[in-house]
């Protein structure tokens, strides 16, 4: 009998008389494979992706985590004349006066303040309250603003989440708002709330647009009116609001309609949000005597500005896409020829960004791209106003960087739900995402200290951008402004250094030598400063400048004849209300009435004389020389009209009291 085998049978070899004896494969199937990685796909969606209410206050946790050492900072730049010498904002009893003028018009017997075009009261009034509040403590202050800066990153969750529809990609994209470094400046920098500020109403009148867009209530309709009024009276930027609502309700709560009905619900609907635009045009008119910034405060050519644009958009991507070297200052130099290479990458850059937008399939992505140019116009329409250093600010990005945050979430939700990549997408994605955030975080708890005070600010400034003449110069300015005056000489002589046609670098060093009691110095420095002026618009515009500080150098050097040549050069270049009244204090105080009065009736016909009660405190003055004394006692009690708590009441009083 033969030997029988001890190899086990295989089940198809069952009642069989002969069995296998092949070698078994123990290699899991392609089947079995699949199904391991659904089962490891389901305990990742079971643990790290199952939703839960209480994440929506990452995006709030992360704020505040990243913000809170602003608190160690102090008042810094602007804040000092808006805070701490700002005798307005002071008393708690000029809250509705807020509504009456501008930004800095309410506080400052200043000409240049009086022209002022910044209409921004729900600003102003929170300056006052918070006064009240919390005094000096610049730690309070700094507090308000990173609440408010948590809030409006809860607010983005909420936006995204309604555009999209998803809770995971509004919470990614929130918390990228909440952590983006491009938002120091807002957040650190006291004076910097009013884009948060404008963002904290802003976004509550589009969450309300969208849901009327589901529900058909009219009342919605009515509070997203209501929300986006109260924007424009915090900053003039959130005329970008109408333009959003356009986009969405004509590409996508009208999606599938005809044109005409496109059309017809797109128009209804800025119609209803021209509402409140129109009021706030009234007030502003009402406050300002202008509905508009005047095209006398151009800087530049419309051609060179509209050649500037796509530059200036291109370092706002710049800004958002790589957080590095992030400071008060973006020196971006004006283009005058399309031939110029920052100007055609910069086309072929927006071009493959726009063509990028247009062919995607998705109308999420398409949506933040027109929220961030959209949100970004208002300021670009700003240009021909701004020095070359100021074209590109870091807190103009606040409201426009949602719509990036958004493209990085969805960019980031696509990883995730590539079929491709399974498991290692979704961990990709995780990762990818968490890192960005750390790193952004650490970048911005960073940026926040260089808003310790101004002179540090304007250091990180400079060790930002050390080959920048202009940042040395605006250094050189602080540390004047902080009794450093050899140190401001070193950084103005640095400046010049760096670049020899550096106008700031004369003007400042002008005004030491003039502090120095060194007239003759501080006259031959401007003189330097008129020989490198060319052609060039940003170089243009020093022109009136140099000649109105040479005629008060002059003046103070008892040279009258050229005094007076350079305070009217001064107006030839540039016929503004501070020339204008200037040249008027030089004839008044030369005894030259009757010039003198012809200057300060030019000066009122440029500036609101309620903004500036001064000027009639002047004219009065001028009329009593001139011996219209009925004439004199108009203007003395037209200056204590408007001025009633000036520091020259007194003597207005005495003049009236007199026969």
């Amino acid at each position: 009998m033969s030997k029988p085998k001890t190899a086990m049978p295989s089940s198809s070899a069952k009642g069989r008389g002969k069995p296998r004896t092949e070698k078994k494969d123990n290699k899991p199937s392609v089947a079995s494979r699949s199904q391991n990685a659904r089962q490891s796909l389901a305990i990742w969606e079971k643990v790290f992706v199952e939703w839960h209410p209480a994440y929506v206050l990452i995006p709030v946790v992360l704020a505040l985590l990243t913000s809170l050492n602003t608190l160690q900072n102090g008042f810094a730049h602007d804040d000092l004349p808006q805070i701490l010498n700002n005798p307005f904002t002071k008393d708690i009893g000029n809250v509705l006066l807020t509504f009456t003028g501008s930004v800095w018009s309410l506080f400052s017997d200043n000409i240049r303040a009086a022209t002022d075009v910044y209409y921004r009261p729900l600003f102003n009034i929170l300056l006052i309250v918070n006064y009240a509040l919390f005094g000096t403590s610049a730690w309070a202050w700094h507090l308000v603003n990173v609440v408010i800066h948590s809030a409006v990153s809860l607010l983005v969750f909420v936006v995204c989440s309604e555009v999209t529809g998803r809770k995971w990609v509004a919470l990614v994209a929130a918390s990228l708002f909440a952590t983006h470094p491009v938002h120091a400046e807002s957040v650190a920098w006291i004076s910097g709330v009013t884009d948060p500020l404008m963002a904290l109403f802003v976004l509550p009148a589009f969450i309300f647009y969208l849901r009327y867009g589901r529900s058909g209530r009219k009342l919605l309709l009515a509070v997203a009116s209501g929300f986006y009024f109260l924007a424009l009276l915090s900053k003039e930027t959130a005329m970008a609001l109408p333009m959003l609502v356009a986009y969405y309700e004509f590409a996508h709560r009208q999606e599938g309609s005809t044109l005409k009905v496109k059309l017809r619900s797109t128009l209804a609907m800025v119609g209803i949000f021209a509402i409140p635009t129109l009021l706030y045009f009234a007030m502003r008119f009402s406050a300002l005597d202008s509905l508009l910034v005047s095209g006398d405060l151009a800087k530049y050519p419309f051609a060179t500005t509209l050649m500037t644009v796509p530059v200036v958009i291109s370092k706002y991507i710049w800004l958002m896409s790589v957080p590095l070297s992030y400071s008060f200052q973006h020196y971006t130099a004006l283009i005058n020829s399309i031939t110029s290479f920052p100007f055609i990458a910069a086309v072929v850059l927006l071009m493959s960004v726009t063509a990028a937008l247009i062919l995607t399939k998705s109308r999420d992505l398409r949506f933040a791209g027109v929220w961030f140019i959209a949100a970004l116009a208002p300021s670009l329409v700003a240009i021909r106003l701004l020095h070359p250093v100021s074209l590109v600010q870091e807190r103009y990005l606040y409201l426009p960087s949602i719509g990036f945050c958004l493209a990085l979430g969805l960019g980031i939700e696509w990883l995730w739900r590539s079929s491709r990549s399974g498991v290692a997408g979704r961990v990709l994605a995780s990762v990818l995402g968490l890192t960005i955030i750390v790193w952004w975080s650490a970048v911005i708890v960073g940026q926040n200290r260089s808003w310790r005070d101004t002179v540090t600010l304007f250091q990180h400034n400079v060790a930002a951008n050390p080959r920048a003449p202009l940042a040395r110069t605006a250094l050189s300015t602080a540390y004047y402004g902080a009794g450093m005056q050899p140190q401001a000489e070193r950084e103005a002589h640095t400046a010049l250094d760096l670049d020899s046609s550096c106008i700031d670098a004369y003007v400042n060093l002008a005004y030491l030598a003039r502090a120095s009691g060194k007239l003759d110095l501080a006259i031959d420095y401007l003189h330097q400063a008129t020989e490198v002026i060319t052609d060039e618009p940003e170089k243009l515009g020093y022109q009136g400048i140099l000649h109105h500080d040479l005629g008060l150098l002059y003046e103070q050097n008892k040279n009258f004849d050229l005094a007076e040549s350079n305070l009217r050069r001064a107006i030839d270049f540039r016929p503004s209300a501070p020339n204008f009244y200037d040249l008027g204090e030089f004839y008044f105080d030369l005894g030259r009435y009757e010039q003198a009065r012809e200057m300060y009736e030019k000066t009122l016909r440029h500036v609101p004389s309620r903004f500036f009660g001064l000027i009639h405190l002047r004219l009065g003055r001028t009329y009593d020389r001139l011996g219209q004394q009925d004439r004199a006692r108009l203007e003395y009690q037209k200056y204590l009209e408007l001025s009633p708590k000036g520091k020259d009441r007194s003597e207005a009083l005495r003049r009236l009291s007199q026969p």
